[in-house]
């Protein structure tokens, strides 16, 4: 224990605005000493007994789930719906609106997704699976007569983007099968599970998006980075494939239908714009001998000055709905495709829309909306009546939603300037306690990604802190956010990653400013990029956090992206930079939390899943030592069952206890739980 207390001594002599947090830390490291104890899933090292109380607390906000529409069946009669049974999310068949979810699948493991087949007569689905989080997903067909399930693909293999044809005799995937490289398009057939034929096989990471009206062409992506795709036709009766637009600038193409005929098509993309926007495009007869510019593509939305998420067109083509990232909110458009006219969507709470799609009568859209204040749900919207119908409620709506606080949203000034010359602003989401008299704590909760964004979504973790630890929890959309333009999403790329951690610094300065807050009481929680966020900032700016919680976040960039599967390597070598450039590879390690790691002196909780393949699970392992090794206080806790993002219930419900815990210990100064009621940290 001597060797602990060094460091933190010497921070109680020369920063003395972090004074409150030190001194909780050294009364706490008085109470007990790391530990290490496993079981068949957990193993849990450095973390003392996590109390009943900060169990029960986190589960009386809801539970860990993630309901959500997934499709309609054939008919149109039925929903499928993924929510939580148990320890996993399965899928559910929803007969009416508001009967009892009736359950299809019983897994050890989640099913993500499920896409039922077009053929009425057929009455079947696939679904998709992987084991204990290691995204190496499998095709399961399920016959929704018998019950009967049959494995479709290798078992080893990453497959997904399954597309079914018009006729339901054949499906459209992408698998990696062929050299575990590449992501390749490959046909398979539901009565014919070993009969595989593989389309499309040139490099890339390709996707199938819609097929034609006669199952003859197909409309596809192929994904270069997350700023950059491109689009194509793909004729299965010649097997040439032509691009749609030759535009020479950088695009990105999310998605697209066929249309009128299948001789045009809706589809989002930024070509030539900041934003992406809803494009209509008549596809030419001779597509592979034309360069057409963008003005060619008629834009649908130009009046809307924000992205286009993503869209869905009505069977009979008559309708689209489409989804706008209207300032971080999402919002529902319709266009009516015959008149060429918009129409306003149904009024929603302040939320983020997970997903929309027509039912094959051609009128209602199924919506699933994700709310901070109300929770998730999914919604039907009657194109023609107007009414907005509710289908099913997640569990997260319980007693306590009363308390459940919606986020405001503000902008704070950051270190450099616009294209304009003016001060950049950066968005930022902000949860404050209804009841306050005090300053109170704040904890900075900084999304993944980058390419992402944080939206006004329900989180059982930011409204426990809200309610139990009375915080104002802030989520920033730092430079490299996805929703403010193509410009703001590439601002932390390669040589600037640093600027990204740099806004996090301007939002202390900002919190500081603050007479209701206190700036000597600052957490920091991030997962995945963000738990990268949070071990720079804690690095950058070591005097002015209390306390850090990274969840499976990168340690160090090289390490992390030679850890990677050579599928991966491209892909985030475009947005961290080459780590095969001598230059590159020296600036990647200079910022990198495990060179800075003597400089995180406030204490630090780390969460990883053992099958994590997005970040190894050695990211962890090497910040955890590197901290220790300096004198660092680290609460560790490795999940052996689970991947990059924690899906069972019981180590979700663990692992928010014991982050609540941890806050109340290093932030809120309440150390009632550290010997509470007994409950061991052992699982």
């Amino acid at each position: 224990m001597e060797r602990l207390l060094i460091q933190p001594l010497l921070a109680l002599n020369s920063h003395k605005e972090t004074l409150a947090c030190n001194l909780l830390g050294l009364l706490a490291m008085t109470l007990w000493a790391p530990i290490t104890r496993s079981s068949d899933n957990l193993v849990l090292d450095g973390l003392p007994p996590i109390s009943a109380e900060a169990v029960s607390t986190v589960r009386h906000y809801g539970s860990a789930d993630l309901t959500r529409f997934v499709d309609w069946s054939a008919d149109g009669r039925d929903m499928i719906i993924t929510t939580r049974s148990g320890e996993t999310r399965q899928l559910f068949v929803l007969e009416a609106p508001g009967a009892e979810p009736r359950q299809i699948t019983d897994y050890a493991d989640a099913v993500w997704e499920a896409s039922y087949s077009p053929a009425p007569e057929r009455n079947g689905m696939i679904f998709i699976k992987d084991q204990n989080g290691d995204e190496r997903y499998q095709l399961y067909y399920r016959d929704m007569t018998t019950g009967a399930v049959t494995p479709l693909t290798d078992g080893q293999s990453r497959n997904t983007h399954v597309l079914w044809a018009n006729k339901g005799d054949r499906y459209a995937y992408t698998t990696n099968a062929r050299n575990g490289l590449n992501a390749d398009i490959f046909i398979g057939y539901p009565d014919r599970p070993d009969e595989l034929t593989p389309l499309f096989t040139e490099a890339g990471a390709w996707v199938a998006l819609d097929w034609d009206d006669h199952d003859q062409r197909l409309l596809v992506m192929d994904v270069i980075s997350a700023t950059r795709s491109r689009m194509y036709v793909l004729d299965l009766r010649n097997n040439r494939i032509n691009r749609i637009n030759r535009y020479g600038g950088p695009a990105l193409y999310t998605t697209g239908r066929f249309a009128n005929n299948s001789y045009s098509m809706y589809l989002v993309s930024d070509v030539g714009e900041e934003f992406a926007h809803l494009y209509y495009y008549r596809i030419p007869r001779n597509i592979g001998s034309v360069r057409l510019k963008p003005r060619k593509m008629r834009d649908v939305t130009r009046h809307i000055p924000w992205d286009i998420k993503t869209f869905d067109m009505s069977p009979d083509g008559h309708w689209l709905a489409y989804i706008v990232n209207d300032d971080g909110i999402d919002r529902i458009g319709l266009y009516r495709t015959s008149g060429g006219k918009h129409m306003r969507g149904p009024e929603l709470p302040v939320a983020r829309v997970d997903g929309i799609k027509f039912n094959p009568d051609n009128k209602r859209l199924a919506i699933t909306i994700n709310s901070a204040a109300h929770g998730r749900a999914i919604y039907t919207f009657d194109v023609d009546t107007r009414e907005l119908v509710r289908w099913f409620v997640s569990s997260n709506t319980t007693e306590n939603s009363a308390r459940y606080v919606e986020p405001e949203l503000i902008r704070y000034r950051t270190f450099d300037k616009d294209d304009n010359g003016d001060p950049r602003q950066i968005p930022a989401f902000i949860y404050r306690p209804e009841k306050v008299s005090d300053p109170v704590p704040v904890i900075i909760y900084i999304h993944g990604g980058p390419e992402s964004q944080t939206q006004p979504f329900f989180s059982r973790s930011i409204q426990t802190w809200v309610n139990e630890l009375g915080a104002v929890v802030i989520a920033p959309n730092v430079r490299g956010s996805t929703g403010y333009g193509r410009t703001y999403t590439l601002l932390d790329n390669g040589f600037k990653r640093e600027d990204a951690v740099k806004d996090i610094g301007a939002l202390l300065d900002w919190i500081a400013e603050q007479k209701d807050f206190d700036a000597s009481r600052v957490g920091l929680y991030g997962a995945s990029y963000g738990g990268y966020m949070v071990l720079a900032t804690m690095a950058r700016y070591p005097d002015r956090v209390c306390c850090g919680v990274d969840i499976a976040g990168i340690s160090n960039f090289v390490t992390f992206l030679n850890g990677l599967a050579e599928s991966r390597k491209d892909l985030r070598r475009t947005e961290y930079g080459d780590e095969q450039d001598p230059a590159m590879a020296a600036y990647l390690n200079r910022i990198s939390p495990t060179t800075n790691a003597a400089n995180i002196r406030a204490p630090l909780m780390v969460v990883q899943g053992l099958n994590d393949p997005r970040v190894p699970h050695t990211e962890a392992e090497q910040i955890v030592r590197a901290v220790r090794s300096g004198g660092g206080i680290v609460w560790y806790v490795l999940a052996r069952d689970e991947g990059h993002v924690l899906r069972r219930t019981s180590n979700i419900d663990f692992v928010d206890a014991a982050t609540l815990q941890f806050f109340r210990t290093w932030l809120s100064g309440d150390t009632r739980v550290t010997q509470a009621s007994g409950l061991d940290s052992t699982p």
